[in-house]
C-alpha cells in the first residue's frame, strides 16, 4: 500500500469519526483536545503534512480505539470493530481458533 492510499483512509475514517458519534466532535474540538492548534486537523485532513505516530496515538485515545482502527479500510465503523476485537480479548484461547475459522469461513461466502 502506497503512504497516499494510508493517508486517504486515515482522513476518511477520521472524518467518519467525526461525522458517527453524538457527542459533537468537531476538528477544531479534537484539535484542541489532542494539545495542537485549533486548525490541525483541518490542515492534516487536505494534506498539508503527515501526522506523526504520537498524534494518531493521541487521536485514537481520543476517540478510545485501537490505532490501527485509524488506519484500517473496511466496511464497518471503527467503532464496531473495536468492540469486537474487546469481546473477542475476552474469549479463551481455544475459542478463538472456532472465531477464525468463523471468519475464514464468512470471508469465503459471495454476498
Amino acid at each position: 500500500m502506497k503512504k497516499q492510499e494510508l493517508l486517504d483512509i486515515l482522513h476518511t475514517n477520521i472524518i467518519k469519526l467525526l461525522n458517527e458519534t453524538e457527542n459533537g466532535y468537531s476538528m477544531r474540538g479534537l484539535s484542541t483536545a489532542i494539545e495542537r492548534s485549533e486548525g490541525y486537523i483541518q490542515k492534516m485532513l487536505v494534506g498539508k503534512f503527515t501526522p506523526s505516530l504520537d498524534t494518531l496515538i493521541d487521536i485514537s485515545n481520543y476517540f478510545d480505539i485501537p490505532v490501527w482502527a485509524l488506519l484500517i479500510d473496511g466496511k464497518f465503523s471503527c467503532q464496531l470493530i473495536q468492540h469486537i476485537n474487546t469481546q473477542l480479548f475476552l474469549l479463551p484461547k481455544e475459542s478463538l481458533t472456532l472465531v477464525l475459522e468463523l471468519v475464514t469461513l464468512l470471508n469465503k461466502v459471495k454476498y
